[in-house]
This record gives C-alpha cells, structure tokens and sequence, in this order.
C-alpha cells in the first residue's frame, strides 16, 4: 500500500491522489501521488523487503540519496509501509515524460541530438556510480526518466546495483535478460563497467529505431543466446535507420561489442565519443516499408532552434520500376517555405549506405553521392 502520512492525529493526509501506475519489474509497485506539502506531484515505489534486515530493505532509496547526482533521480522520502508488514515506500519527483521505453511506446520518435543528450546524461549517472565503485546491472530504456522537456535523462531504479569486487566486477545474472550483456549471463557470470555500458548502447539503439516488438521476443530464446555467448537481442533489431550518420553509427555498434574488452571501458570515453559527433539533428516523422519514409533535421545545433536551417528528405517510390526517388528539401527559418535544395536521387531500393550519405551531405546542399 501506498503511503498517506499522518491521517489519523492530523486528519490531513501528506499524500493524496494516489494513483497506481503499475508495476516496476517484478518487485515493486508504482503509485503517483499528491505531495501536500511540496504541492507537487510525486511517485511512490512500494517494495517488498518480507524477512530482509532494514539496511538491505531501505538500500535503494539510502544509496540514492547518498549519491545525489543531477543525473540521478532523487529521494523525497523512504518509510516503511504501514499497512504492509516487510514493505517500504521511498517517494521520488514525478516526471510526466515517463521513461524512455514509455515515450517511445506512445509513439514518440527521439532525434539524434536528444539521443545523445540523454545518453551522455545516462552515462554520466552510470559514471557516478561507477566513481562510487558500483555497478547498475540493470540499464534499460526502461529505467530512463526523461525531463518535463524532453531534453535531460536521469537513471532510476538502482534496486540490483552492486559494490565492484576487486576483480573490478560484480555478481552477473541480475537484471532483464534482453539488455545484459553476453558475459553478464551463465554460470559464474560477473558484470563490470563494460556491461553497464552495453546496456548504454542497446538502450540509445532503441531510441533511434523505435520501440522493438517485445511481445514477439521470446524470454526462453534470449536466454539460449547469452547461453551461447552470443547478444540477447537478434542482430536484426542493431540495424541503424539511414538517418544515422556513420561516426554515430559505429559508437553505437562499438558500445554494443559482444567482447567486453572490445568496448567502451568507461562512461566517460562513451560521452567524449558522443560529444564528438556533428550530425543535422535528423527526427523520423513517418516510417514506410524499406527504406521508404519522411524526415525533419536542423542545423546547426549550437543555435537556439528558430535561428537553424531546416532540412526535409523525402524517401518514395519511384513512378516506374522497383526503384526509390530521394528528395531534399531546405528552409531557412521555420516561417519561410520550403524548396529543394538538391536534385532528387534515385536509389535502389535497398541501397541504404547511399541514402546514409544523403542525409550527411545534404547541409552543403551538394550531394557528391552516386547511387549504385
């Protein structure tokens, strides 16, 4: 049960609307609430501790506040639950954006910019804890709070972190299956930094393709790839949309290496990366069969957004044959009206790599591509 603070001496209850949001894995329950004395929204997370000593009962919201980072959600409160004996309840901000898993099951499409603010964010967080010789062994879309704006991430839910072990690991098999890395997986498994990392990787590879098919994937088969050393997801679900440009391309691969040593070996050499990427922030407006679809990007992305170009590309059928007709469009402010800014291209219907150079060439409005 959530949690109503003193009702009965004071009659008037700390929180109010309380509201259930369902669960949050397979442990805990989520409510929104009313905070009456910050008059603010708020979340509760109620979390069965039945037989567990207080210290590891009260672990996550004690670890939270200790870490306090701006990439970190914050703890409000943590009580034991009153009505729910072996239960705790830790408060937290409320984010109306939800998680990263839940935007994009709304039908929300992230842009490249916003993947790598939010995943610089992410990573900072996970550095922290890192910094503070802890690892997450659960990063996912899904524990990806996203800002009022849509602009900053914070991790959330650090119910399964671990203290690093000398070997610079932790205990593997904990966390969701589908998002651990190969080695994190099996008999005698142990998670370092690079499996946290992987987690960074497939988290911002979701956000640019969009939501997978998780009522398709089965558990059982996931479990037979880790087994195997092999990736929990199929390769499938790594392809990169064309938007994508190559140095961006290759981070994201690299993060998501089925060799931990292979890897990113730390948070920060994952941001200096990201930082490093100059791309026409590229948004997936509509998503046809194949390559077939419709963007919007600006550029560049150091000015306020009124004061970018704005681009458009256009990806069709071609009026005969099995081909494709790729049309740019440009305007220079978004009140002006739009013009193509290059001549249209015709591609092959499966030639992604050129349609990947269109969109990295169409800010010099000269596209020096060829279709093949």
């Amino acid at each position: 049960m959530p949690l109503q603070g003193d009702a009965a001496p004071l009659l008037r209850p700390t929180y109010t609307n309380i509201t259930p949001l369902g669960t949050q894995g397979s442990m805990s329950w989520v409510y929104k609430a009313q905070h009456e004395g910050f008059d603010s929204p708020c979340v509760q997370k109620v979390v069965p501790m039945a037989g567990q000593p207080a210290a590891v009962a009260f672990a996550e919201p004690r670890l939270l506040k200790r870490l306090e980072h701006d990439n970190l959600v914050k703890v409000l409160d943590a009580q034991p639950d009153p009505n729910v004996q072996g239960a705790i309840v830790f408060t937290m901000p409320y984010y109306r954006q939800g998680s990263a898993r839940f935007a994009l099951e709304q039908g929300y499409r992230f842009s490249l910019q916003q993947v790598i603010d939010m995943g610089c964010d992410l990573l900072t967080g996970l550095g922290h804890l890192h910094a503070n010789g802890l690892v997450d062994r659960d990063v996912k879309p899904a524990n990806l709070l996203l800002s009022d704006d849509l602009r900053r991430g914070l991790l959330t839910d650090l119910g399964v972190a671990a203290r690093i072990e000398s070997d610079g690991r932790a205990a593997g098999n904990v966390g969701t299956p589908l998002f651990m890395a190969p080695e994190c997986f099996g008999p005698g498994a142990r998670v370092g930094v690079p499996g946290d990392i992987y987690g960074v990787g497939l988290t911002m590879i979701e956000m640019v393709n969009g939501p997978w098919p998780y009522a398709q994937i089965d558990v059982a088969e996931v479990q037979r790839r880790l087994g195997r050393g092999w990736r929990g997801v199929a390769d499938a679900l790594l392809e990169l949309p064309p938007h994508v440009p190559p140095r961006m391309r290759a981070i994201l691969l690299r993060a998501v290496r089925r060799g931990p040593d292979s890897r990113f070996q730390s948070a920060r050499s994952f941001v200096d990366a990201l930082r490093r990427v100059e791309t026409i922030d590229w948004r997936e407006l509509t998503r046809g069969p194949g390559l077939q679809g419709e963007w919007e990007g600006s550029w560049p992305p150091r000015l306020a957004q009124h004061r970018r170009r704005l681009y458009r590309v256009s990806v069709a059928p071609a009026a005969r044959g099995h081909d494709l007709v790729v049309t740019g469009f440009q305007r220079v402010a978004p009140t002006a009206a739009w013009r193509r800014c290059v001549a249209d291209l015709r591609i092959r219907a499966s030639d992604s790599r050129t349609l990947t150079q269109f969109f990295s060439a169409i800010r010099d409005r000269a596209i020096h591509v060829s279709a093949t």
